[in-house]
């Protein structure tokens, strides 16, 4: 079966300047959240869902902050997905593998361009999220 990620899309982006009660001896970033969700449409025949990353982010740099974002990744195939493929590990480990380096990069560049330092999120492996969601 042939897909593709057709687009992302980020519907949610805010950066918000916070507080740090002792200053940061380097740059550090935290995932505070991380929440994926999938999303299929209703109809039969569907040939698209999506993936939905909600995440929070702090960093502790000279200008701490706080980063909150909502990003949307949209797989396309040739053919109608079956059940089975839907219900299947893709949409939980490969899916949001694929589009998450598209999120990383999407968050880097954005605090880049409004001026403040590079923020790297670190990787994540979907395999084992995938597991502690199941457990």
């Amino acid at each position: 079966m042939k897909f593709q990620l057709a687009r992302t899309l980020a519907k949610e982006f805010s950066i918000r300047g916070i507080e740090v009660t002792k200053p940061a001896q380097e740059t550090e970033s935290i995932i505070d959240s991380l929440k994926i969700s999938i999303h299929i449409p209703k109809v039969e025949d569907s040939q698209s869902f999506a993936v939905c990353f909600q995440i929070k982010v702090t960093t502790s740099t000279d200008e701490s902050l706080e980063i909150n974002c909502e990003y949307w990744a949209f797989f396309e195939g040739e053919q109608p997905f079956t059940q089975e493929f839907l219900d299947g590990p893709f949409t939980m480990i490969n899916a949001p593998a694929i589009a998450y380096p598209y999120l990383r990069s999407f968050i880097t560049t954005t605090l880049v361009s409004a001026g403040y330092p590079a923020l790297y999120l670190p990787t994540v492996n979907f395999v084992e999220l995938a597991k502690s969601k199941l457990d």
